[in-house]
């Protein structure tokens, strides 16, 4: 398994991966000039198996300003799901995170994630908060949800430093 950032390239194949949670309404739709403008702060989980790379799964971490980043987006291809490679890719991406914003490594940085599966970053050290705790991700994000009446995502929050 292998990690790193997406690009245009991979446009087509993060839409068909992203299908159908739209569908079940887990994410939220994202068209391809979305995804291609979150390229940058996108990483993917890829296997190189049989000499072709093969996306695995995606997860996009979104700046809300003064340190406060949000881990949003993540899927992984159902035939790859069971096999720790969320947890994976997250870590990737969060330390990825860190390393690019080391402007807050003293105060530290937030990440937070509204999720449906508040266990999965529980067990990376998540703590459940209030998501009225984010007004800004409700304003820009929540209101275009379909669910946004009757959210039935927990928000999960967690805080780290560069060493």
């Amino acid at each position: 398994m292998n990690y790193r950032g997406a690009d245009s390239r991979d446009i087509p194949v993060l839409l068909d991966i992203f299908s159908p949670y739209v569908e079940k309404r887990v994410v939220l739709y994202r068209s391809g000039e979305q995804i291609l403008k979150e390229a940058e702060d996108t990483y993917l989980s890829t296997d190189p198996t049989d000499g072709k790379e093969k996306i695995q799964g995606s997860v996009t971490i979104k700046s809300f300003g003064d340190g406060l980043f949000e881990v949003r987006g993540l899927v992984i291809s159902p035939l790859h799901q069971g096999k720790n490679i969320g947890r994976g890719l997250v870590e990737y991406a969060l330390q990825k995170t860190l390393e690019k914003n080391s402007q807050w490594k003293d105060r530290g940085i937030r990440f937070f994630a509204l999720t449906l599966v508040p266990v999965f970053f529980e067990k990376m050290g998540f703590l459940r908060v209030e998501k009225e705790k984010y007004p800004a991700k409700i304003f820009f994000d929540c209101n275009q949800c379909a669910k946004k009446d009757h959210c039935d995502e927990i928000a999960v929050e967690k805080i780290m430093r560069l060493p």
